[in-house]
């Protein structure tokens, strides 16, 4: 509810992305890792904290291969801990509630946000996401009402019957404002 969606803490499973399976492992936080491990609420040196997208959560990739765990590893060589807290289809609005969350409640201690914002962001949160108000949870639409608009936004761009639909029902919605 705070911040729509992520990942289930300590999981290991096989994601299936074009036909290539690859494998997932999270950590005690629920974020993506090298293998299931436990986090510390405080790092013991310096921490970054990863945020974005499937972009930053390396969807279709093992995690060594991601930028991300590439981050892990060189900082990790330095003493530095990295989480990754991307998950697909967030925003910045989840950015900001996730974090948020991570501070205030769980609370996560952290040196650095590295937050990826992506040109797939602006679609998703114009979509899918409103402001978190001043009860600290995010609005969001259900997987069904997601599912509905990436319909009607495919038929918008691929559907001349829907443009005929659009075009008589904005004709018809001016008519009825000069009438009005």
């Amino acid at each position: 509810p705070v911040y729509d969606h992520g990942f289930a803490p300590n999981r290991a499973f096989t994601s299936v992305y074009g036909g290539r399976a690859v494998p997932y492992f999270t950590n005690s936080r629920g974020f993506r890792d090298f293998e299931i491990r436990e986090v510390a609420r405080k790092a013991p040196g310096k921490r970054l904290l990863l945020s974005g997208d499937s972009f930053t959560e390396g969807i279709y990739y093992p995690y060594a291969e991601t930028f991300a765990g590439r981050i892990q590893r060189a900082l990790g060589a330095s003493g530095i801990d990295v989480l990754n807290a991307a998950v697909t289809s967030y925003a910045p609005s989840v950015y900001y509630a996730k974090i948020k969350h991570l501070l205030e409640v769980e609370p996560l201690s952290f040196d650095a946000v590295a937050v990826f914002i992506d040109i797939g962001d602006i679609q998703d949160e114009s979509r899918c996401y409103r402001d978190v108000g001043a009860s600290g949870t995010l609005d969001t639409c259900s997987p069904a009402r997601r599912i509905e608009k990436r319909i009607k936004e495919w038929l918008k761009d691929n559907s001349v019957v829907y443009r005929l639909y659009r075009v008589l029902k904005d004709s018809r919605d001016e008519v009825r404002r000069r009438e009005g």
